[in-house]
């Protein structure tokens, strides 16, 4: 039973399994790329403002703009001791050391070039140099999987991609967190980018820091960037996933998920623990204020008069038009009473969520572990992050084993196994 929360409790476990051995994939593993990947990819236009390590005391730093450039993200995120960017030999190394049979390969850096490169052209190409390389590392290896960036400012143009890299053996695409001042996921456009997910049967997923800035956005963020306390800094950071449940919700409410069956999202460095309550409540909109959740694609038979139908049909053709306000509230850019997508019966948001959406844990997130019910049997999976070659740090099969030694053995086997590699075909 449900406490009053709407999350279910731990639920009794079996005896845990002996600790040693078991097939472990990493659904979130990091890359660093090479310190001149674009420096040397790029005309030398492009390169003269494009992301660039240089020295600073005892590390390098990420910059990106002409001269000595400006960093391109916190201390702590664009700096690393070796100027070497990661390989496939040193990266199959790293697994065997640890114990992992295979990684999903994301970007350390290359995702801040949705909020710091503004130009659509300009962010095509600045992302090829990375897609090109990402590629060709994990074709070195059946253990790696390659996730190429797409640019979704014109989904038409994104879909073509998406082909041409689904040939390449790209196992997913990432897509930026948010798609910028003026767009939303609901909005008509990107239903080819779910079509195209949904007859690829390839994952789309979504990374922390990867809001896509209009050239209005980001002059405002880098001015008041300047003037953030460290107190505002972190509460930034600790509030990073505002952002993509934002997105995910919108496009579970239009339907998407149902719609598109083999259409899987996920979300990556946001850990876990917030989505229950974010489906909750949800759920709770979703049941209370229907009509809140925009144009519908089917309208129940009790409130599907004949100008209701003849509004739905507008407003499903100029969907991202401005939509009347709500009356009642004073609010404005909501669906006109009693119009509002509906699941099919007995449907509820967090059922999408559900069938369409997972999300990954590190070895600090027990609490994300211990709410796997309430997310679903495929709706978690682990990941290691960074790579580190210390042998200061025990392995990563002895932390599992200590992290997840409540869990019974089918539990286990899901969340560091059998998801991920359903997901991203290990």
């Amino acid at each position: 039973m449900a406490d009053q929360t709407g999350v279910a409790p731990e639920q009794p476990q079996e005896q845990p399994v002996a600790d040693t051995n078991y097939v472990v994939h990493s659904a979130e593993t990091y890359v660093h790329e090479p310190a001149d990947l674009w420096t040397s990819r790029l005309d030398n236009g492009a390169a003269s403002s494009a992301f660039r390590l240089v020295q600073k005391d005892d590390r390098f730093v990420w910059v990106g703009g002409e001269g000595e450039g400006k960093p391109v993200a916190g201390p702590g995120e664009s700096a690393r001791f070796k100027e070497e960017g990661t390989t496939a030999e040193k990266m199959v190394g790293y697994l065997d050391k640890e114990g992992i049979t295979g990684a999903v390969l994301f970007p350390s850096i290359a995702q801040r070039g949705y909020a710091q490169i503004i130009d659509t052209s300009a962010l095509t190409d600045f992302f090829e140099p990375y897609n090109e390389w990402i590629l060709d590392l994990a074709a070195k290896s059946p253990r790696l999987r390659g996730l190429p960036l797409m640019n979704v400012d014109d989904p038409s143009k994104a879909v073509e991609k998406m082909d041409q890299y689904a040939k390449r053996g790209a196992a997913g695409f990432l897509i930026p967190m948010a798609c910028g001042e003026g767009r939303r996921y609901d909005m008509p456009q990107f239903e080819a980018i779910w079509s195209k997910a949904n007859e690829l049967k390839l994952p789309l997923m979504m990374m922390n820091s990867s809001n896509r800035h209009s050239a209005s956005e980001s002059a405002d963020k880098r001015k008041e960037a300047l003037s953030h306390s460290v107190a505002a800094k972190l509460s930034h950071r600790a509030t990073s996933a505002f952002a993509v449940r934002r997105s995910i919700t919108a496009i579970i409410y239009t339907g998407a998920i149902e719609r598109y069956p083999d259409l899987r999202i996920g979300l990556v460095g946001f850990g876990a623990s917030w989505a229950p309550f974010a489906m909750i409540r949800a759920d709770e909109v979703y049941q209370v204020r229907p009509e809140r959740t925009g144009p519908p694609t089917r309208v129940p038979p009790n409130v599907a008069s004949e100008e209701i139908i003849k509004q739905t049909i507008h407003l499903r053709e100029g969907a991202d038009k401005a939509i009347k306000g709500d009356d009642r509230s004073g609010t404005t850019g909501l669906a006109p009473e009693g119009v509002g997508f509906y699941f099919k019966d007995g449907d509820q948001f967090s059922d999408h969520f559900r069938k369409g959406l997972f999300l990954t844990f590190n070895l600090r997130g027990k609490l994300s572990v211990r709410l796997r019910h309430y997310l679903g049997a495929e709706g978690l999976m682990w990941g290691h992050r960074y790579p580190s070659l210390s042998d200061e740090i025990p392995l990563v099969q002895e932390r599992l084993n200590d992290s997840l030694e409540r869990l019974s053995g089918d539990d286990k086997t899901r969340l560091v196994e059998t998801n991920a590699a359903k997901i991203f075909k290990f």
